[in-house]
């Protein structure tokens, strides 16, 4: 059984309003701070987009004032408040060769996750969706991670935060965790037959 863990949400927490509350001090009128993860979000993490164009959208689109890229990226990176240690050391514990990392991310949250985590550090098979140029829900995502990791899909087990991410999972075969704490993601792996130090 391979695990293939998410990072933010997971492993990492965060917490959008730290975001919006940066970017409703800038000036941003708080329906326009919101839409800071929306469409254009997943385009920047699919690679689709640069930094600087993903800024130029949101100021363009959204925002009632222009708002320079430095301030919008600490709105970002601000977000992402501590690592979660109790899922990592979980994900510590499994051999790293059972280890795989999922995660809708983009060039900023790269950098902004390795300051918690060293991804690299816990397996060998890293998957960062602007690397992919797909994110989660993007159709060829899983089958693109199955193949890549060389077994059949119900030996995958997903931890995911996102409802819909574990519900795409199971429609590809794959088992799959709706993590919601460090207890309730140690009984669900121990019922589908992963023992844990």
């Amino acid at each position: 059984m391979i695990v293939l863990c998410d990072v933010a949400g997971v492993m990492v927490d965060f917490d959008d309003e730290i975001s919006f509350r940066i970017l409703q001090e800038a000036g941003v009128h708080r329906a326009g701070a919101m839409q800071m993860y929306k469409q254009e979000f997943e385009d920047f993490s699919r690679g689709r987009l640069s930094d600087n164009e993903y800024v130029r959208l949101l100021n363009d689109r959204h925002f009632n004032k222009v708002v320079d890229i430095a301030t919008i990226q600490r709105a970002h990176d601000e977000h992402f408040t501590r690592r979660n240690d109790n899922v990592v050391g979980i994900i510590q514990s499994i051999p790293r060769e059972r280890v795989a990392i999922i995660t809708d991310t983009n060039a900023w949250q790269h950098r902004r996750i390795a300051g918690f985590i060293d991804l690299v550090a816990l397996s060998n098979n890293v998957f960062e969706s602007h690397e992919m140029g797909m994110i989660k829900t993007d159709p060829g995502s899983f089958p693109h991670v199955i193949r890549s990791l060389g077994v059949p899909a119900a030996d995958i087990v997903l931890i995911d935060d996102l409802r819909k991410n574990v519900d795409r999972a199971r429609g590809f075969g794959m088992k799959a965790v709706l993590y919601q704490s460090t207890e309730q993601l140690r009984g669900e792996l121990a019922r589908i037959g992963m023992s844990l130090p």
